[in-house]
Parts: structure tokens; C-alpha cells; sequence
């Protein structure tokens, strides 16, 4: 995973993966490395994702407590979002990125 310069300034997060695996046990707790956790309803964090980055859903799942995590991609794969919406409906981007790399072939979203 490369994080960038400008993909931390893009969404003003930036994780070490021990903090990512922290943040998917304890999705209520704030992150202490991040700048500004930048969190909204899932519709619009989704909307903003689509428009700015061109990026769609390609992998999600539950966690213990209930919340979904999701991978967010562009279509070539050149970005890529990490976000986490909690049981009480609380979405939050927790990692962003560059040249993700899908490891099922057409786990690419269509546009």
C-alpha cells in the first residue's frame, strides 16, 4: 500500500495499518494519528467518493459490532478508500490510496 502526500491532503487521514486494524475492533474510538477523521451519512461520503474519485464499492463486510466496512475503488484502480459506517448509521473514511491492486479478477467496479 502507498500512501501519498496528496491522498492524505485528499482526505485529511492518515493511518499506519496497526491503526486500521485498531480502528476495525474499535470502530467507535477515535483514531490518534489522524489529522481530521472525516465522517458523514454514507450517502453523501458515497456521493462525494463517485463524483471527486470515481469510485465504487468493490468489497465489503461486518464487523463484530455490527459496523460494514468497505472498499472503494476507481474503475483502473489508481485510488482507493477504506471507510467504516457504524451500527448507528455514522460513516467515517479511515484510510485512503493509491494503485490498488485487486486480487480476484473482476473484483473491478463497472462505471
Amino acid at each position: 500500500m502507498k500512501l501519498t502526500a496528496i491522498s492524505i491532503m485528499k482526505y485529511g487521514v492518515f493511518i499506519s495499518l496497526s491503526m486500521l486494524y485498531a480502528g476495525f475492533a474499535f470502530i467507535d474510538a477515535p483514531l490518534a494519528s489522524e489529522g481530521e477523521q472525516r465522517c458523514e451519512h454514507r450517502r453523501t461520503i458515497l456521493q462525494y467518493l463517485s463524483n471527486e474519485y470515481s469510485e465504487k464499492p468493490i468489497a465489503m463486510g461486518v464487523a463484530e459490532n455490527g459496523g460494514l466496512i468497505e472498499v472503494l475503488t476507481s474503475r483502473h484502480g489508481n485510488t482507493f478508500t477504506i471507510i467504516v459506517t457504524s451500527p448507528d448509521g455514522n460513516t467515517c473514511m479511515v484510510a485512503a490510496g493509491e494503485d490498488w491492486q485487486a486480487l480476484i479478477k473482476g473484483a473491478i467496479p463497472r462505471t
